[in-house]
């Protein structure tokens, strides 16, 4: 249960579905690589900027030399997991707070897929990212204190999820340091 459970799971998955070969590794890194650069693009343009804006958002991203050490070695595909876990809670934490603007009925059933994969974050290091991120726009997408009190308690859950998996890790990993 220590560690990153996410990522131990996706290399059971691959490794499963694909095999023990490093070139599998690499290919699932790329693939990710390529949905991490198109939800970028989703994230940039429910931002409110161009679908100019976006495209090189999402070519600067998939291109970006920085990026290679995570999609060339295997060992680093938490990077790009994590990306991938907080961009797509982003895109639909974005998708929810419009729904809901436009009246949209079912709005619901979006939260709950936001919520369900903000949750998949909190299993990673460093999810604290995400709920930066998602307050930041809380406080400046809001209308008044009033708004962004509704909002904030409507996003509640998701902070509390944060939560879930540090705690665990402080309160077992301090008992396997004492048992062992």
């Amino acid at each position: 249960v220590l560690g990153q459970p996410l990522l131990r799971l996706q290399h059971v998955l691959i490794i499963h579905g694909l095999g023990l070969e490093t070139r599998h590794l690499v290919l699932a890194s790329v693939l990710l690589h390529f949905v991490n650069a198109g939800l970028l693009f989703g994230v940039v343009q429910q931002l409110g900027f161009t679908r100019r804006v976006a495209f090189f958002s999402g070519l600067t991203y998939l291109t970006l030399s920085a990026h290679f050490h995570a999609v060339f070695w295997p060992v680093a595909m938490q990077h790009l997991l994590a990306v991938t876990t907080i961009l797509a809670v982003l895109h639909l934490y974005l998708e929810t707070e419009k729904r809901i603007q436009t009246g949209h009925r079912r709005w619901r059933l979006i939260l709950m897929a936001t919520l369900g994969i903000w949750g998949v974050a909190s299993l990673q290091r460093g999810p604290m990212m995400l709920s930066a991120l998602i307050l930041t726009h809380l406080w400046f997408d809001s209308k008044n204190a009033k708004d962004r009190l509704v909002r904030f308690d409507r996003w509640l859950p998701g902070f509390a999820l944060l939560m879930i998996y540090p705690i665990l890790l402080l309160t077992f990993s301090g008992d396997v340091i004492i048992n062992d």
